[in-house]
């Protein structure tokens, strides 16, 4: 089985309070990975909620982060965690204007994003990172392409076969 937190494969009914969670999660794992000394319990439970959360919900946390990087879960040893972080990416960020005036040059740049979010996962892949969150403006659009939907579909699932955790925010990154 991946490894891909049973928070994040829940049906959608319940991922919309888990999904904030989930972000918080990995915000601790990002603020963990700068500290040597780690994050204290207390320091969770003062620093990432918008009231104090509770110490049994630090320790869920502190304990999902385990499950999901497993080399934190070391105690004793100073196995940093590995990310590499990526935004504003912009898959089929609308070229039409510019592919009216030169098709060449339109598809070129229209694929350069595509190439870039291959090259970020070739980069993850051959780095053997822990995750790889994407912060915002994935994609543009309410909807993907079949073809965006596919690419995705293929790079995260390189991700996930390989052990990397991806989280994306699909909207802007200040949204």
């Amino acid at each position: 089985m991946s490894r891909v937190p049973s928070v994040l494969r829940q049906p959608e009914s319940r991922c919309l309070v888990r999904y904030e969670k989930a972000e918080t999660i990995l915000r601790i794992a990002l603020d963990m990975q700068g500290t040597a000394a780690g994050i204290s319990l207390e320091d969770i439970e003062r620093n990432y909620a918008d009231t104090p959360l509770s110490r049994r919900t630090a320790e869920r946390m502190r304990d999902a982060i385990g499950r999901v990087f497993p080399r934190s879960a070391h105690e004793g040893t100073s196995m940093p965690f590995r990310f590499v972080h990526a935004a504003d990416i912009h898959i089929d960020s609308p070229v039409r204007s510019l592919a009216l005036r030169d098709p060449q040059l339109g598809e070129l740049i229209g694929n350069a994003s595509r190439r870039a979010l291959e090259a970020i996962v070739k980069v993850c892949l051959d780095e053997q990172v822990d995750a790889l969150p994407i912060a915002g403006d994935l994609y543009d659009g309410e909807q993907t392409s079949m073809k965006t939907a596919r690419l995705l579909a293929v790079q995260i699932g390189r991700l996930v076969q390989a052990g990397c955790v991806s989280a994306c925010k699909i909207g802007p990154v200040a949204g």
